[in-house]
């Protein structure tokens, strides 16, 4: 059993570090994953031009498919605003964006200085929504939190084997 002591230690702080750099990882994107309503600003205009358009990519066993993404611009803003593939239905927003008299994308106040930021919310005259911002928030959250339990189990994990008789006395009190 004393041969396999080292080699079970070394990988007892394996798991560690890649349980604090899963910690880490999850804490550098916080604050992308973590938009709230009071964190974006109103970007009114009128649409200058929309359209969809298809992207080929390959993936990792080399097959080739295609990614729709609708892109359009305000007439008032140099911006860019693309809405992602897994986002929305395009032919509906798109149909919306040019049946539209005035438009608010609602973007993050911090990507104002970018080209291209992305959209959170579409409103069309005021009145009818395009894009919800549940819709988009919500679709990268799920990853995050599995990374953030995963990560707080690898070190609880390493706490609960290099420590049993300390963890015992603690829980047992």
């Amino acid at each position: 059993m004393r041969k396999y002591e080292g080699t079970i230690e070394l990988k007892l702080y394996g798991l560690l570090i890649v349980g604090i750099g899963v910690i880490g990882y999850v804490a550098a994107q916080l604050p992308q994953v973590l938009v709230f309503k009071s964190s974006l600003t109103a970007i009114h205009g009128t649409l200058y031009s929309g359209d969809i358009l298809a992207n080929t990519k390959i993936d990792r066993k080399g097959h080739r498919y295609k990614e729709w993404e609708l892109v359009f611009f305000l007439r008032e803003s140099e911006k860019e605003f693309r809405v992602p593939s897994n986002l929305g239905d395009h032919d509906k927003i798109l149909k919306g964006l040019n049946r539209s008299t005035s438009l608010i994308v609602w973007v993050k106040t911090s990507a104002l200085s970018e080209r291209s930021p992305k959209v959170y919310q579409i409103e069309r005259d005021g009145k009818y929504m395009l894009l919800e911002f549940i819709e988009v928030r919500d679709k990268e959250r799920p990853m995050l939190g599995f990374l953030l339990v995963l990560g707080l189990s690898m070190i609880l994990f390493f706490v609960w084997m290099k420590y049993p008789e300390k963890l015992k006395r603690i829980f047992s009190d």
